[in-house]
């Protein structure tokens, strides 16, 4: 009895231990840094679908006729046919100025595709992962605030089209919240919203709470490479 308790002893050891290495890295990340990777991994999966759909248009894609798509609106006053309107004549101002729109849908998928991958590695506490971050960052947002300015006229065109469309106009509850003037500011909600979320991410990522996370995950990193080693 004394010998089968005795090797006993080092299986309960090891099922009564505290938590592993890994688990005391995890307890270290802060809960708004996975919160604000979270919101910036979805803006880059929304930024490279939207950059690659506008790339792939404006390369191969054929104008929209926004003709018919009017004459269908004003006709049957049909919502999902306003709606269908108003995507063709934000889809050809977009195609009008190619050579504003082409790069900055480029722009767009490729550091999108940064931030996607930057979220991954900040969430897994890959070595690296806070600078490189930091940089996917703050070119998202630098990116954001240059689209909304390099696209104003791409901007104005649709807007102007639909003012003149007159869709949507006769409704007296909806009409105030789609004028030109409504719809650019509604477009400065969109800017603050592309260049909030990285910023609020970036103070995340260069906490004092993260700083702490980080530098346990790359100590925890550099254990495991030593254990590896021969």
């Amino acid at each position: 009895m004394l010998s089968l308790s005795r090797r006993a002893t080092p299986l309960l050891a090891v099922s009564v231990g505290g938590p592993s290495q890994a688990e005391r890295v995890r307890s270290l990340r802060p809960w708004f840094l996975v919160a604000a990777m979270i919101l910036t991994w979805l803006m880059g999966v929304r930024g490279v679908t939207t950059g690659c759909e506008n790339a792939l248009f404006l390369r191969n894609g054929a104008m929209p006729d926004d003709v018919a798509a009017l004459e269908a609106a004003q006709s049957t006053r049909d919502d999902r046919a306003r709606s269908e309107y108003l995507a063709v004549i934000r889809t050809r101002a977009i195609a009008e100025h190619r050579e504003r729109t082409l790069p900055l849908a480029v722009g767009r998928t490729l550091l999108s595709f940064l931030l996607v991958v930057a979220s991954a590695m900040v969430l897994s506490g890959r070595t690296g992962a806070r600078s490189f971050a930091v940089q996917a960052l703050s070119a998202n947002a630098v990116l954001a605030l240059v689209d909304y300015f390099v696209t104003k006229p791409v901007r104005t065109q649709w807007f102007e089209e639909w003012s003149r469309s007159g869709v949507l106009m006769d409704d007296p509850y909806v009409a105030p919240l789609v004028s030109p003037a409504a719809l650019e500011w509604w477009s400065g909600v969109g800017l603050a919203f592309e260049t909030g979320i990285p910023l609020v991410a970036l103070f995340a990522v260069l906490s004092r709470k993260s700083q702490t996370f980080f530098v346990a995950a790359a100590q925890a990193e550099q254990g495991r490479e030593r254990e590896d080693e021969p």
